[in-house]
């Protein structure tokens, strides 16, 4: 396994653990499912904080 598959595999399972996975304290809904019901999703995460091995060479983070 290469360093980006190892990387790939961990950022899927961040994913799927932050975004997919039933929670029974958030009522048996994912958490994306939970915070859609609540009125809190526009736009997936992802728009906002996009992997930083996606990031064009253009992009700097401001400080």
């Amino acid at each position: 396994m290469t360093i980006e598959q190892f990387v790939g595999e961990v950022d899927a399972y961040i994913r799927w653990y932050n975004e997919k996975r039933i929670n029974i304290s958030l009522g048996s809904l994912s958490p994306v499912e939970y915070r859609k019901s609540l009125g809190l999703i526009i736009k997936s995460c992802s728009t906002f904080y996009p992997h930083p091995h996606r990031l064009s060479s253009a992009w700097k983070p401001t400080t």
